[in-house]
């Protein structure tokens, strides 16, 4: 039960206090996950086979619906990158937010994965 509402907490704080002040809901949904993403390749030293990077952005598209044009997905993604990128040479891997988008990519991204 506990672990549940860190995760419910986590994911709030990543849809609000990551998202760009014009972002749509589905937009700041997005952007977590891409930093969700990014803090993975980077904290956990991980890489991802392009059958695994397919089924992320099918799991991703299927989150969003599939509401957010090409042009806008890459302004979020780029953007993801920087932040993120910024955020662990700034705070480091241990950082609560970093942890929190950690925390997002295991709950609702590593899922599907597994059969890849």
């Amino acid at each position: 039960m506990i672990k549940r509402l860190c995760l419910i907490a986590a994911a709030t704080m990543l849809w609000t206090g990551g998202v760009a002040a014009d972002d749509t809901e589905m937009e700041a949904k997005y952007r977590a996950y891409q930093e969700a993403i990014q803090a993975t390749q980077r904290c956990d030293k991980r890489e991802f086979t392009p059958a695994e990077q397919n089924a992320l952005g099918e799991e991703i598209n299927f989150a969003i619906d599939g509401t957010i044009g090409a042009g806008k997905r890459l302004t979020i993604v780029e953007e993801a990158k920087k932040s993120m990128n910024d955020l662990i040479f700034r705070r480091g891997c241990e950082d609560p937010d970093v942890q929190a988008r950690l925390m997002l990519f295991e709950s609702e991204l590593a899922p599907s994965l597994h059969g890849n």
